[in-house]
């Protein structure tokens, strides 16, 4: 042939590879040119020509592992970079299409000891530790990754990446913050890491810092609906985190700028500024509640709490109006009934209380509720008003509905002894139980020496 006669091997070379290009393009026989080919490239492994053609001619045909062969050839005859580039080659062809992850693997570590910065290496790795689950490994690759990128927004991505490892695989909230962490130093307004940082620095109980993100967040978010969230939240973390009530005021009033009407921010306003000891400004932001309320019981619940806290404060005026709003609202609500009464009492009011348990009686379901509320009234009539004649009427009729009810019993069995009549007599061991009630209870005279063994202390 001709090529047996060339003058120079790389003569021959030539006019091997021109024989096999036409074998292979115009008379189509890849198999022959193949064998062209592959005669150039044993004699003469670096040849491009050649190389590249038995690749074209081998992936034609699909004959992966031939093609691998070929290219360890190639590979074995470089050096440097170019042999790392060319384990890459081996490695993708492995990886993609020999389905051979072992072998792949071996191919770009091997790249890689060549060459650090190999960054196809690097991702044929990363690729393969992800499909292997070969996390840790997985995490070291990615932070060469990072330390090679070149622009922000790769960095970005890898350590996002890096951070999700650490967080669902290592369930290392530290770790995972420390990405998060990173990613801000590059640019300090991405939401979504300031976003997805705060649930680690939950973890961590690291709360300055979960404050200091929601600052961070309330900064570049203007979507309201979204900082009226992020403001609650940060309240709630000033206030029960850090007993930061100042800076937790601050926050719901930011809401209530944005949406006056918002009832988590007025109530969670109101219980801030009692915790810190501002009364009126509690009572008015719960008042604001109150009248905002769209139900009944939600309103009847925000009056109730504006009476305790004027209660529990010495104001019985103040507490004594919003009871009554309660009872407006919930006619037959029984806490606010004893509210008003007491509030009544503690004003010295005994006559509007009589008058409250007369209607609260009215409305009263079954035999011992209504004796309760009579044994009561006899209680003050007798007690507070010093109507005995009252008083008796109202024992008279709560012994009636239940007779071992201990407050009438007590002004029936005082009544009597102050005008010197015995008790009945089926009532008279019930009587002595009731005195033994104003003895022990009420600190009184003791109207009788004595009392039964085992007498109970409590009326009710």
């Amino acid at each position: 042939t001709r090529a047996d006669h060339a003058k120079t091997p790389e003569k021959a070379r030539n006019i091997r590879i021109e024989a096999a290009e036409v074998l292979e393009s115009k008379l189509d026989d890849p198999s022959r040119a193949r064998d062209l080919y592959e005669h150039v490239f044993q004699e003469d492994p670096s040849n491009d020509r050649a190389v590249e053609a038995l690749g074209r001619v081998y992936r034609r045909i699909e004959d992966w592992i031939g093609y691998a062969k070929i290219l360890e050839r190639r590979a074995e005859a470089l050096g440097g970079t170019s042999r790392a580039e060319a384990l890459c080659k081996i490695g993708e062809l492995y990886e993609n299409q020999l389905d051979d992850l072992a072998e792949a693997t071996r191919r770009y570590e091997a790249a890689v000891a060549i060459d650090l910065r190999s960054t196809i290496a690097l991702r044929g790795l990363d690729r393969i530790y992800n499909r292997t689950g070969r996390y840790n490994d997985l995490a070291a690759n990615l932070e060469q990754q990072i330390a090679l990128t070149g622009t922000p927004r790769q960095t970005i991505n890898l350590y996002q990446r890096l951070a999700k490892i650490h967080d669902e695989q290592f369930l290392d909230h530290q770790k995972a913050a420390a990405a998060y962490e990173a990613i801000l130093q590059i640019d300090a307004a991405h939401e979504e890491t300031l976003t997805a940082l705060l649930r680690h620095y939950r973890a961590l109980e690291r709360w300055e810092g979960v404050a200091s993100l929601y600052e961070r967040l309330l900064r570049i978010v203007t979507d309201d609906k979204k900082r009226i969230e992020l403001l609650l939240a940060h309240g709630r973390v000033l206030l029960e985190q850090l007993g930061s009530h100042e800076r937790a005021s601050k926050a719901y009033e930011k809401v209530i700028e944005i949406d006056p009407q918002h009832g988590g921010a007025l109530e969670s306003l109101a219980h801030v500024r009692a915790a810190s000891g501002d009364a009126l400004a509690a009572l008015s932001a719960i008042e604001s509640l109150a009248l905002k309320a769209t139900t009944p019981e939600s309103r009847a619940d925000l009056w109730m709490r504006a009476a305790k806290l004027l209660d529990d404060k010495g104001d019985r005026d103040g507490a004594i109006e919003r009871y009554k709003k309660v009872l407006d609202v919930i006619p037959g609500h029984a806490a606010a009934s004893v509210g008003l009464r007491n509030a009544y009492l503690a004003r010295g009011d005994a006559t509007s209380a009589v008058e409250l348990i007369a209607r609260d009686i009215d409305v009263a379901e079954g035999n011992l509720a209504k004796a309760r509320l009579y044994g009561e009234m006899a209680f003050i009539l007798h007690d507070n008003l010093k109507a005995d004649d009252r008083a008796q009427q109202a024992a008279t009729k709560a012994i009636d509905l239940d007779p071992t009810n201990m407050k009438a019993l007590y002004v029936s069995g005082e009544i009597a002894f102050a005008a010197g009549r015995p008790a009945a007599d089926g009532l008279l061991g019930l009587t002595a139980l009731a005195v033994m009630y104003a003895v022990n209870v009420r600190r009184r005279p003791a109207s009788v020496t004595a009392a039964p063994a085992g007498a109970a202390n409590d009326p009710d």
